[in-house]
């Protein structure tokens, strides 16, 4: 690359990168290497989101916790099993010292290369992510991986704050005690929940959990029995629902479930499944005298069954868990309204 190529490649850069959301960066830079490396797709993999996919294979589903694309996206449309079957031809994380010392990986397959471009993080020398090259022609190859490591090395600044922005604040979003999301990213959720229920002319519901008599744990065996204990609630909580739902510590002992596309008759089902797995449960927790058994009121609100709103749905599963705790405890209650 000559002087007034580096240059203007530079200057389009910090053109491109004006903002630090990593989701809108990532597509710009997708966009940008299409128009300067001959390939026939070009796919961005987060690293944690890369293990992912080593670990789950061919039963790997997508990150769709906050932005799908901030953690893998292709600059052309691609079925995930294709993107993970091509991505799997690379021994990649036994060729991790190779990927870093060279600067790229390569295989052939059907005729076609691929090759992936590791995003280096400066400070740490650990890979924070990776350009997927796909499908790129024989005669082509050995240019466009040139092409390709000339523009990542000086999109690799501007990519690294974006990705250090985004964990922050990815971070700001999760509850200290229990790794669930906290009450902050809720309305985020729910909003677009709801744009996309309208959209697609689909449900989901809410539930709201608290967990009956918890004051009294804390009052006699300790705030640190009671952490764990709610640690150990957001376990259960985890394990009856999908990945694509969503689970919250709305505060205290109080949680909140989004449950995407499903009905109230479903939810219900789902929230009686977590009611007897917590009443099942005895949480030996180190602190405590003895087992300690618990229970949990769950009330129950669906869109659009019952609201219209963000602010709705949720007051209306919270009162429905208040009438639960009131009614007897230990049950799911559905909103009638």
């Amino acid at each position: 690359m000559n002087e007034f190529t580096r240059i203007q490649t530079i200057q389009d850069l910090d053109d491109l990168y004006d903002t630090l959301n990593l989701s809108v960066i990532v597509k710009r830079s997708l966009n940008y290497l299409s128009t300067k490396v001959m390939s026939g797709n070009i796919h961005w993999i987060l690293n944690k989101e890369a293990k992912l996919i080593y670990d789950k294979k061919e039963k790997y589903i997508p990150h769709s916790k906050m932005d799908q694309d901030v953690f893998v996206t292709s600059q052309s449309a691609i079925d995930v099993s294709e993107l993970v079957n091509k991505f799997l031809t690379f021994d990649l994380f036994n060729q991790a010292q190779k990927l870093k010392d060279e600067g790229y990986l390569c295989v052939e397959t059907n005729r076609k290369y691929h090759f992936i471009i590791p995003v280096m993080n400066t400070g740490t020398c650990e890979i924070d992510a990776y350009f997927f090259f796909s499908d790129v022609n024989s005669g082509e190859r050995s240019q466009a991986i040139t092409k390709a490591k000339e523009l990542v090395s000086y999109m690799t600044k501007h990519l690294q704050f974006a990705i250090e922005h985004y964990s922050v604040r990815e971070m700001s979003f999760i509850d200290d005690v229990t790794e669930l999301f906290n009450q902050r990213y809720l309305p985020m959720v729910l909003d677009k929940e709801i744009s996309r229920a309208k959209r697609e002319q689909c449900t989901f519901a809410v539930l709201f959990l608290d967990v009956d008599f918890f004051k009294a744990v804390n009052d006699t065996c300790g705030h640190l029995v009671g952490s764990q204990i709610l640690i150990e609630m957001s376990e259960i909580i985890k394990s009856h629902i999908r990945i694509s739902d969503f689970a919250f510590r709305y505060g205290g002992d109080e949680f909140v479930i989004v449950l995407t596309q499903t009905d109230v008759d479903k939810a219900k089902v789902v929230a009686e499944r977590i009611r007897k797995a917590v009443e099942a449960k005895g949480f030996d927790v180190e602190g405590a005298p003895a087992e300690i058994k618990l229970t949990v009121s769950i009330g129950l609100a669906g869109f659009p069954r019952h609201a219209q709103t963000s602010e709705q749905i949720i007051q209306l599963a919270d009162d429905a868990m208040y009438l639960a705790k009131n009614k007897s405890r230990n049950t799911v209650y559905v909103t009638a309204s």
